[in-house]
């Protein structure tokens, strides 16, 4: 069952999702997060291999040379179609994935140590600093967006952290080691994105070296991180469950950076994230808060959910900041059908305004996503709303 689970995943909803899905949901939220979920699919029988008939060095070196090769190339998959080229469709560029051995294989046989794969954009006419801001950093944020739904099928479950690791710490990795001056050569994203915040504002100081540095250590406030790698510590737990937890998040805007709170209250099957949102970018204050429930309602074996959101920032006009400030916002109803202890249906109908908001158009747009989910414990305990920890 799970093999053809990846098999339909891989070959059917992954394309589908990434070519004709409707708006923006189909494309860069389900497709990086996807790739998440196979990642680990793919690696759950390995763990148990490894753990069963590797032992001592033999296991660094199955997980080094076989897991983790598994979750790079998925990782670079997600970065880079989902992020790069999602956000160049938006503007109708031409975009070509090339994908390059995964790590660590890249170490040994690639000529750019730094490269798994990239995307190849091609500018018949000259991008706009927006388009080149969001281009630049849409790769970060397809991971980061990642990392951020990942964590509620773990709120479910002990699940495998590989994954989440290299979602949450590929980031700060990617802004401290691309954090110094703007040179020539190969430049990573932050330099691409920090060059086009400074001349798009005629400003220097538009973001320094020692603000990403900040942004970095940004991950580290997180208790989520440390929650799930070890069994042993959960600073957040009250009584036998967790019930409540928060995890940092940030986005590199047209703006400037947006440092975000994620808090989790957790009861039951019913999940609330709340998340306040600031930006302190160049020339603008801009920030707002963010509310999503699931399995708010249960009947049976749906559970029923929302997403909403508000925003003050930057006035956005056909993908375009201005000067003047503007209110804006979205809401989604959600739905989830488990039928199956391994995989969910879900469905979302949702709407929003003009202004940036991770994952979608610069643009008002009504979105609408269906595919399968995995809310599940890969690990062996049912997350279905009838069974699994209370």
């Amino acid at each position: 069952m799970k093999a053809g689970f990846i098999v339909f995943l891989v070959f059917v909803q992954l394309p589908l999702q990434a070519r004709i899905a409707y708006g923006t949901q189909g494309d860069m939220l389900s497709g990086a997060r996807n790739t998440t979920y196979i990642a680990d699919l793919l690696s759950y029988p390995l763990f148990i291999f490894s753990a069963k008939h590797t032992g001592g060095y033999g296991t660094y070196f199955f997980h080094a040379f076989v897991i983790i090769p598994i979750y790079s190339y998925f990782k670079t998959l997600q970065h880079e179609y989902f992020g790069h080229a999602y956000r160049a469709r938006q503007y109708h560029r031409k975009n070509d994935l090339i994908m390059k051995a995964p790590f660590p294989y890249n170490l040994f046989i690639e000529d750019n140590i730094a490269v798994a794969g990239y995307v190849k954009v091609t500018f018949d006419t000259l991008p706009t600093y927006d388009e080149r801001l969001l281009l630049d950093a849409a790769g970060i944020e397809a991971n980061n967006i990642a990392a951020k739904d990942y964590r509620i099928p773990m709120l479910k479950g002990k699940s495998l952290f590989y994954n989440y690791l290299i979602s949450r710490l590929s980031p700060f990795g990617y802004i401290l080691g691309d954090s110094g001056q703007i040179s020539g050569g190969f430049e990573g994203d932050p330099s691409q994105y920090r060059l086009a915040l400074k001349q798009k504002y005629n400003d220097n100081n538009a973001l320094s070296v020692v603000s990403m540095r900040w942004q970095s250590l940004w991950y580290l406030l997180d208790p989520f991180l440390w929650t799930y790698v070890s069994d042993a510590m959960k600073p957040w737990p009250i009584g036998k469950e967790l019930k409540f937890t928060f995890s940092t998040n940030y986005y590199l805007s047209p703006y400037g950076p947006e440092f975000q709170l994620d808090f989790y209250l957790i009861k039951k099957k019913t999940i609330w994230i709340v998340t306040p949102r600031y930006g302190h970018g160049v020339k603008y204050i801009n920030g707002g808060l963010s509310v999503v429930g699931r399995n708010i309602i249960r009947v049976s074996q749906i559970g029923f959910g929302m997403d909403a959101h508000t925003w003050y920032q930057p006035k956005a006009n056909n993908g375009l900041a201005e000067t003047t400030m503007s209110f804006g916002g979205g809401f989604a109803l959600q739905a989830e059908w488990y039928f199956n202890p391994t995989y969910s249906l879900e469905a979302m109908l949702g709407y929003k305004t003009a202004g940036f908001l991770p994952g979608r158009s610069l643009d008002s747009e009504t979105y609408f996503f269906i595919g399968l989910n995995m809310p599940f414990d890969l690990l062996g305990r049912d997350s279905r709303l009838d069974g699994g920890n209370d």
